[in-house]
């Protein structure tokens, strides 16, 4: 009897220190688990260099490299070379030189504006003069070289913040924006126009207006240009509600919009584009936003009929 019980006491020590094994080694995984660094997403980011000085290629892409946040560059050594990547490669963005034979970076830069999902653009050069006009074509950020590390860093992450507004705005059908410190969600149909305001925008309807908090430029990426119009620097007009194009005597261009009190200016070099943008959409019968119906605004009146003549006798 006396040798079953220490028998059964050996087997319950066993089990005792088995399970108390068990216990230990549970904990120090999770311990582990704890102090594990994770791991970080591979970089998706993908980058054009364009500038017609070879060193100064290899310089930025070395730093880009460093970096670890970019998943592919690729460089052009001119500006034709420049635009053919840009089309093959389709960058996420575009670090561009700007005093170049031929083509200017500036000239490259404005020609983006036609493209539906353009790069963004960084310029880098050596020279200052020319910021002003780097921000008027939308650069995020203009580099002096010899570019420093952390600028760098500063301008991907400029870059990044705005692919993802451009991300956000293309998923969302209708525009989160702010009102009295309210967030709401308004249709893009609701928008007659959007002012820029410095590094925001504020978005008007027929009634209300309201707060975006991103750039007027980054609107305009992802809005549908068929319907907004980037009539000028400062603003995106929904063509669906023009109701008047007028030019003043030295020349300058406004147009007016459906039961709003204002007159919002037209860049010159828009007009024609502008235009024809609207004879287009007149041409379409009109919607309203709300139920689909055409609109009497827009609806072209018909021709009186003329009264059928009596066949003579």
């Amino acid at each position: 009897m006396m040798q079953t019980n220490q028998q059964s006491d050996k087997h319950t020590d066993q089990a005792t220190a088995k399970e108390a094994e068990q216990q230990a080694a549970q904990a120090h995984q999770q311990e582990v688990d704890q102090n594990a660094i994770p791991e970080e997403a591979e970089p998706t980011l993908t980058a054009l260099i364009i500038d017609d000085e070879a060193a100064a290629r290899s310089e930025l892409h070395f730093l880009l490299d460093e970096t670890g946040r970019l998943a592919k560059i690729e460089e052009a050594g001119s500006a034709r070379e420049g635009v053919e990547k840009i089309i093959s490669f389709r960058p996420d963005v575009l670090f561009l030189d700007i005093n170049m034979p031929k083509t200017s970076g500036l000239t490259i830069a404005e020609g983006l504006t036609k493209v539906k999902h353009p790069p963004v653009v960084v310029f880098v050069t050596a020279y200052s003069e020319y910021a002003l006009k780097a921000f008027n074509v939308d650069a995020v950020d203009y580099l002096l070289k010899p570019v420093e590390t952390d600028r760098l860093e500063t301008a991907l992450n400029r870059v990044e913040k705005r692919l993802a507004e451009r991300q956000a705005i293309a998923a969302a059908p209708k525009l989160p924006v702010k009102k009295s410190g309210k967030r709401l969600f308004l249709p893009l149909a609701d928008i007659y126009y959007i002012e820029a305001k410095d590094d925001y925008a504020s978005v008007h309807t027929k009634e209300n207006h309201y707060l975006y908090s991103s750039s007027l430029s980054a609107l305009e990426e992802v809005l549908d240009p068929k319907i907004f119009f980037r009539v000028h620097r400062g603003f995106i007009a929904n063509l669906r509600f023009v109701s008047k194009l007028d030019t003043t005597p030295n020349g300058s261009v406004f147009l007016e919009l459906e039961g709003q009190n204002v007159q919002i200016p037209v860049s010159r070099r828009r007009v024609t584009a502008l235009r024809h943008s609207l004879e287009i959409q007149r041409r379409k019968p009109r919607q309203d936003p709300k139920d689909e119906r055409t609109s009497p605004q827009t609806q072209k009146k018909k021709a009186p009929s003329r009264p059928k003549r009596k066949p003579r006798p």
